[in-house]
Order: structure tokens, then sequence, then C-alpha cells
């Protein structure tokens, strides 16, 4: 078989997990008399973890999507807006573990991340135009895909049961299955992202768990991943409040064999109940970051109450968080972008790291107002910011050879900037007000796309810049 591109190799990187018996009928439901969410979504979920979800978008910019979240066996996969809803997440569990690289024709089961439920080809039918729906996972082969390179190093994905790929139906609307040569790239073609890019844990790392909240009652101590927490008698979903070793950071799920709601720990939590996971409701955990999480505070050095998420927020107003935060710590491995306005508007910034300090950034401190996982912020914010003493500054920006308009005085303690939505060099000019005139301090040309604050200190006598 042919390996595929590095980033994909690394990117989809997952574990066999048992699944249910091969006695099933492709196209029934191995979970009917398992009652309501059968332990069959938790089997055929072993071994996959949050680090193998990905948003599987077309070459229009549509996400795979199951429309309205639905957890019904039946409800046929389409492509939406991208949305990053657990329901344009798509899990892969790996039916030939020989090699840990992903190759041409590796047979996956593709797995809703909200529902649990694979995607099934209806009926198991070998027919062009057959619809793709979301089923209780089997080990049908309708409900096995290959993984198929296409030139130029783009992926598609084709049934085993039929031999036929998983495109979008010509009419728009919801996936199907149909000739793979015949079908143009516009419908066959699917770019992976993951949701988190899983970050490996520091040595040492280790997490305690406490009965009781603020770190009181019985504990344990755990050093390595475990799967079922009903391996410590007493433990499973019985946390209330957990401790890291310096340093380090854990994965916590709300279901056994890593399934269910999680989030990333990267600081002590003294009560639980804050966090998405909740309070006694932790049942497996991986050392590491595997699942993508933002907690925002309201005081610097990440100080002061805090909330937590793991998916898009388009108003903290209805949260009571807006224009409160002040910090903000993200998990390792994934990005986030902040907007100052509600409905992801005004200016905003993408970050990779956590800040303790966000008056420090673009969006500026106690002015967030809504929130996306990914880096969706196409805006380029230029600033200047006046950490001196006694000074007045302003700056004027060149860009297309010519200067722009002097911007209003930047008084001490104050950040002023503007948004540029192209990525053209510029060169940024700051000056003191010196009665009269504009004395010049200080020049820089910027040749990236990156968003850019230069910080101004000392007093006007002696200023310095720091880019």
């Amino acid at each position: 078989m042919k390996t595929l591109s590095t980033s994909l190799t690394v990117a989809l990187l997952a574990t066999l997990a048992g699944c249910v018996p091969p006695d099933v009928e492709p196209g029934t439901d191995p979970a009917a008399d398992l009652g309501a969410g059968g332990e069959s979504v938790a089997r055929a979920q072993s071994g996959l973890v949050a680090s193998t979800h990905y948003v599987l978008r077309n070459p229009d910019g549509n996400c795979m999507d199951v429309p309205n979240r639905s957890n019904d066996n039946g409800a046929q996969v389409s492509t939406w807006g991208c949305n990053d809803g657990l329901n344009q997440a798509f899990g892969f569990v790996f039916h030939d573990t020989s090699s840990p690289e992903l190759l041409e024709g590796q047979e996956v089961q593709i797995i809703a991340r909200h529902s649990g439920k694979c995607l099934d080809v209806e009926y198991g039918s070998a027919e062009a135009g057959a619809r793709v729906l979301q089923w209780g996972c089997h080990d049908g082969a309708n409900q096995r895909w290959y993984l198929w390179a296409l030139p130029g190093g783009k992926l598609g994905l084709k049934s085993k049961q039929s031999g036929l790929c998983l495109v979008s139906a010509p009419s728009g609307g919801g996936l199907i299955q149909d000739d793979c040569d015949a079908t143009p790239d516009a419908r066959r073609v699917w770019g992976f992202t993951p949701t988190v890019v899983p970050a490996p844990p520091p040595a040492g790392t280790s997490i305690t768990l406490f009965r009781d909240g603020g770190y009181a009652g019985p504990s344990i101590t755990l050093a390595a991943d475990v799967p079922d927490l009903r391996a410590y008698p007493g433990w499973n979903d019985a946390a209330s409040s957990a401790t890291l070793s310096p340093g380090g950071y854990v994965s916590v799920y709300q279901d056994i064999n890593y399934g269910g709601a999680c989030e990333t720990i990267f600081l002590n939590t003294p009560d639980l109940y804050k966090r998405l996971v909740g309070n006694d409701s932790i049942s497996s955990l991986r050392l590491g970051s595997h699942c993508r999480t933002v907690v925002l505070f309201e005081h610097g050095g990440y100080g002061g109450d805090s909330i937590s998420f793991v998916g898009e927020i388009s108003n903290l107003m209805n949260l009571g968080w807006n224009d409160r935060v002040s910090s903000m710590e993200l998990s390792p491995g994934s990005a986030i972008t902040l907007y100052q306005h509600v409905g992801y508007g005004g200016v905003c910034q993408n970050f990779t790291t956590s800040r303790g300090w966000l008056s420090d950034t673009n969006v500026g401190n106690d002015a967030l107002s809504s929130l996306r996982f990914g880096e969706n912020c196409g805006q380029r914010n230029i600033g200047v910011k006046n950490v001196g003493s006694n000074m007045t500054l302003s700056y004027r920006i060149k860009q297309g050879g010519a200067w722009g308009e002097r911007s209003s005085d930047i008084d001490p303690g104050e950040r002023v900037g503007t948004i540029f939505n192209d990525t053209r060099d510029i060169e940024l000019e700051v000056s003191v007000d010196h009665g009269l005139v504009w004395a010049l301090v200080c020049t820089k040309k910027l040749t990236t796309s990156g968003d850019f604050t230069m910080r101004v200190s000392g007093n006007w006598a002696a200023p310095s810049c720091d880019s």
C-alpha cells in the first residue's frame, strides 16, 4: 500500500478497538436489544479518542454534517456551512493496526462525535445513488470505508460494500455513494482537519482526584491512562476536585473508553462542577491534551471566576461573560479565535497558546464577546501600545507607497490599532509628541500577514520600541 502525506500520517493515528460481534446483518441495529444508547456505541468507540476526531471539508468549503445534531438511526449525513459543532466532528477506527501510519487502502469506520453512530450505506446497497446515513455501529461491510488517495495529494473515501465513493449529491443536500472515477473532485474530495492536535504529557505527569470539592476527602493519584475508572473501586463518577503535577495536563471524559464529553484540565481545579465534564462525572482519563478546551478567567494571570468551553460561543452575554474576560488558558495543540463583538464580529485574533493578560492582545481586556475554535481570523490587526510614563504617541502606516493618516493620540497605558483586510507589506512609523512636532521614535517594516503590536516604553526624552 502507498503511504499518504506526512501530515495526514501524523494527524490520523488511531488504535483499533473491539467492535460489536461480526454476526450482525448490514443495515440492522445491533443496539436494538441493549436499551437506549446501548453498549454498542461504547464498544465501537473503544480506543477512539478526541485526538482522532476530524472535520471533513469539501472543496466548496462546507463540512460533513449530521443535520440538526440528530441522534436517530437513519438520519442522512449531508454537508453544511462549517460551524464547529460536534455533529461536524467524526472519528476513525482503524481495522488494520499492522502499521501506525495512515495508508492508502486503510479500512476504517467513521463515527459521528455527537451521536456515537457510524456512517452507513442504506440497506447495504451496492447501487450508485444510495444514501449514506448514520446508524448504530456494527461490523457490516456497509459501514467500512477505504481511504483513497487521489492525484495532487487529495483524499477520498470508498465503500467496502460497493466500491463506490462517498460524495455529495449533484443537486446538493445529503451524501450518497457514487462512481468514483465519474464524480468530479468538487463532490468526491474531502479535506481532513483535526479538531485538536494531540499534545503528549510532560514527563512525570499525574492527576490527583478528590472525592470532595476544595481538594478534600479521599483521594487517588493516577500517572497512566485509565480507560475505565471502575477498575478503581469507588472512583467512577466520584471526583469533585483535581490537582495536577507541575506543568502537567490531563484529558478527562464522562464515559468509559474515552467516550462522551471531554475536556483537558491544565490547572488545579477545586470545583469540577464548574467544568464541562462536571462534578461526579469522570469515567476515564488520558495523560496529555486530547480535547480542545478553553478556560476564560475574570482577572489577569488566570485569577478570579472562570468558565470553560469546548465549542463555539456566539454571544457570551447570554452566559454573563460578555466584556468580562482578562485571561484565558488554551489546551495544548488547540487553536482559537477571540472576537470583540457578538456573532464573531469586530476585531479578532487567533491564538495557539494561553494568554495570562489579554490587555496585551488586539482583542483587549474586558472586551471579549464571542469565540470559535480554529484559526478563523483573516484580519490583520496592527497596533501601538504606550507603556511609557509621561509621553503621548501616535503612528501612521505606509501601504502601497503612500502614508496613511496619523492615528489618534495614544496616552500612557493606552493601545490604539487598526484593521487591514489584505496582507501587503506595510511600514509602521511611531512618533512622540514634542509639542508642535511629532518626533520619530521608530519604524518597523512588516512583511507577514500576522497580527502585530509595537510597544513603546520610556519617556518623551528617551523612548524605545519593542516589537
